[in-house]
């Protein structure tokens, strides 16, 4: 239920919770939906105020996308130095989430290990038998490769993964995304920067 207060005179006054909604709900029909979706997923709860810090970030990640859940699983795919960016890292530290990172490029990987509690593979992106290996069903997947989303909806829609969320690291705005996403079965429901937060639609 809406309190009276989310419908006062604030500037979008009490349409904003409906477009939340319909942001969440329906498809990207076309590029400039998209942006609009992004735009007003945004601001659902940091409202107007611009978030500077990953930290700040990661709070809301945490606490309204994967609603405080703690001792979770992910896969951390293209994780670069484990640091930059990263979501990844914020849930070992401070929730207890365990995971896997696929670094191919041999420096990065390096550094990863050094700083993250989470094991780190070496390889292509060809192969999930890895990260099955060592994470067989995450309940999350942190996308830092757009380019990778393919081959990670085909191992989704052939029973390999079944995860609850996916980030996906998109500097623009990009509908064939939102439509991938949603023939696997999943909405955006939030989006933040260069990154789009989908959770899969069904219980």
């Amino acid at each position: 239920m809406v309190s009276s207060s989310a419908l006062g005179p604030s500037k979008g006054g009490g349409w904003k919770p409906f477009r939340h909604f319909f942001y969440r709900s329906f498809p990207s029909w076309s590029e400039a939906l998209h942006a609009k979706r992004r735009k007003g997923l945004q601001s659902k709860w940091e409202g107007s105020r611009v978030l500077e810090c990953q930290t700040e970030q990661d709070r809301i990640f945490w606490k309204k996308v994967l609603g405080q859940k703690t001792q979770g699983t992910f896969w951390e795919l293209d994780a670069g130095d484990g640091t930059t960016g990263s979501h990844g890292i914020c849930l070992e530290e401070s929730h207890g989430w365990k995971g896997v990172l696929r670094e191919e490029r041999k420096r990065p990987a390096e550094y990863a290990r050094k700083v993250r509690h989470s094991s780190v593979l070496e390889e292509g992106p060809e192969n999930f038998n890895s990260l099955i290996q060592k994470v067989p069903a995450p309940d999350l997947i942190i996308l830092r490769n757009k380019a990778r989303l393919v081959d990670v909806v085909h191992i989704i829609l052939n029973g390999g993964v079944d995860p609850k969320w996916l980030v996906i690291e998109s500097a623009q705005s990009d509908v064939e995304t939102a439509r991938l996403m949603r023939s696997a079965g999943y909405r955006m429901i939030w989006a933040f920067h260069d990154d789009e937060y989908y959770q899969r639609s069904r219980p």
